[in-house]
């Protein structure tokens, strides 16, 4: 797991396509901390890392938005009990590679009905623009993500319609759950013809079956407007995939969960 060169920030590559973040201040009395992630030159703050609780100097953050590909730099920065600033970690990087022809749906306040998608058309336009369109047809059996925004630069704002093929009634229902838990960040690895991840808000509008013999695809069809990212103070940490439910379902008592996961910062994180 790679740390910053001080020790006080470790990060590790965590399901759902997320980065974690340990935090280990020296500096016993820094009881907030916040995190900020740089890529390419650009900054932003983490979600659940933006002025969190690290009692004693400790905590867990989880960026559940993070890219897909590149070389990520998490740098954090700890605040004493005033709110002053009082201690600077250098970076810590992360080289987080994604398969190619991966795309994620990501809910912003639910990460837990996140989900990776196939995206079989995009109709986007600018709010000034002509409509672009661009279909294909996969082979059976193959899971593949198209193209998104074929645009050399992105513009400032984008409405459309989006096509999600569905293979099953658990992937219909976490799809329209994403979609509906409001802001969600549509996230592609490079060379999918996104040019830009994207904040959007979108409404499920119908079910459509395609009949191509010897099978039949069905896809989710929903309107979407792109949005600014949400502010990310004072978020609360989601691990998605973990919860207590989660965690007591793997011990026959609650005595041995609770002896598996003995500090906050444990439970927090999960396996």
């Amino acid at each position: 797991m790679p740390s910053s060169s001080d020790g006080f920030v470790t990060v590790t590559a965590r399901p759902y396509a997320a980065v974690g973040i340990d935090i280990a201040w020296s500096n016993t009395s820094i009881w907030r901390t916040t995190v900020k992630r740089t890529l390419g030159g650009v900054t932003a703050t983490v979600r659940s890392g933006d002025l969190f609780y690290t009692p004693g100097g400790s905590g867990y953050a989880q960026d559940n938005e993070a890219p897909l590909t590149g070389v990520l730099s998490y740098q954090a920065f700890g605040y004493d009990g005033t709110g002053a600033l009082v201690a600077t970690s250098t970076a810590a990087t992360i080289t987080v590679s994604q398969p190619a022809e991966t795309i994620w749906l990501k809910s912003v306040d639910n990460p837990h009905v996140s989900s990776q998608i196939v995206l079989a058309d995009f109709l986007g336009e600018t709010w000034d623009s002509d409509a672009e369109e661009f279909s294909v047809q996969p082979s059976a059996g193959q899971a593949i993500a198209y193209p998104v925004v074929w645009q050399s630069s992105a513009p400032a704002s984008f409405r459309g319609v989006l096509k999600i093929e569905i293979t099953s009634a658990e992937a219909w229902t976490t799809v329209t759950n994403c979609l509906a838990s409001g802001v969600c960040l549509l996230s592609a690895t490079a060379g999918n013809g996104l040019v830009r991840d994207m904040y959007l808000r979108a409404r499920a509008r119908r079910r459509d079956r395609q009949a191509i013999m010897p099978w039949a695809l069905d896809y989710l069809i929903a309107d979407f407007v792109e949005v600014d990212r949400p502010a990310t103070a004072n978020s609360p940490l989601m691990v998605p995939g973990w919860s207590y439910d989660v965690r007591d379902a793997l011990y026959a008592t609650y005595t041995l969960a609770d002896a598996a996961y003995p500090s906050y910062n444990a439970l927090a994180k999960g396996p």
